[in-house]
């Protein structure tokens, strides 16, 4: 009985450790998307403001 019980014990202990590891890498994924979303807007919103710039010279090179 007491060996079943450090078998059960030790599968489960085992099955934590593989749903840990797999939580921590999804993570790890998951910051990196953030990451390249964040870069991916700040490049937008840069593309954004120059083109404001520019159409907002050109209106003063006209009027």
């Amino acid at each position: 009985m007491d060996q079943l019980a450090f078998v059960a014990m030790g599968g489960i202990i085992f099955i934590l450790g593989v749903n840990c590891w797999l939580l921590w890498h999804g993570l790890r994924a998951l910051d990196d998307q953030v990451r390249l979303m964040r870069e991916t807007l700040q490049l937008e919103i840069h593309a954004v403001r120059d083109l404001m710039e520019e159409t907002e010279q050109r209106k003063k090179e006209r009027g």
